[in-house]
């Protein structure tokens, strides 16, 4: 990679960088988008995700309404929602084989005292918050899902969603190098400095150093590392 210079660079190859570029080139062709990654597309964390688009939420609705309250444990709820059906829209617009589909998720208890603790308040707070979901005991029929223990409840969330993020990811850039002529992905360029001297008029200078010593100009630059 030689000196470039671009509007925006996107720092991150990953689901969040590679959204990003795939956004900004839809939102106006003209301007010159350059992702970057220290590594291969998908080499960090979203290569190693579990594929799970869920939009019930790991920590818990029930802790983000004692923390924060019902209406941010609503907007949290609604950014999953609009999060899956982004990935969805983009799968189906563009045409991407990459095993999309939409299933239910089911959190179960590790052991029987934790229905109390969590089974019984995240069901309230999932279905204050907006959640689809719903509470099975043993008389209903059981999930596909290895336990050696006893349990008795566990909740079922609709309308989940799983995929292949390498797969969708890698079809994604090559939509993105394609169908729009003011992309360029450049892979294995580690990014060693960040020199930010950009003015609230839009002038001053924002680039970034590579450990190999080359300069990559831009007018805006996302960090999704």
């Amino acid at each position: 990679m030689d000196h470039k210079k671009c509007d925006f660079l996107v720092v991150g190859a990953g689901i969040s960088g590679i959204t990003t570029a795939y956004c900004l080139a839809e939102h106006d062709p003209s301007k010159q988008i350059i992702l970057i990654d220290d590594g291969e597309i998908c080499s960090g964390e979203t290569g190693r995700t579990t594929a799970h688009l869920q939009i019930e939420y790991d920590d818990y609705y029930y802790v983000i309404e004692q923390m924060f309250g019902d209406e941010v444990a609503r907007l949290v709820c609604r950014s999953n929602h609009e999060a899956v059906n982004f990935i969805e829209n983009i799968i189906k617009k563009e045409n991407i084989d990459c095993e999309f589909e939409r299933l239910p998720g089911y959190l179960i208890p590790a052991k029987e005292s934790h229905i109390k603790d969590v089974i019984d308040k995240e069901l309230i707070a999932s279905l204050k918050a907006g959640m689809d979901v719903e509470l099975l005991g043993v008389e209903s029929k059981r999930p596909k899902y290895p336990t050696n223990y006893p349990i008795s409840h566990w909740l079922r969330f609709a309308n989940q969603g799983q995929f292949h993020p390498l797969k969708y990811l890698c079809t994604l850039c090559q939509i993105l190098t394609k169908k729009f002529q003011n992309v360029q992905i450049f892979t294995n360029s580690h990014v060693l400095d960040i020199h930010d001297d950009n003015k609230e008029d839009g002038t001053g200078e924002v680039y970034v150093v590579t450990s190999d010593g080359k300069r990559v100009d831009c007018k805006k630059m996302v960090l999704a590392t």
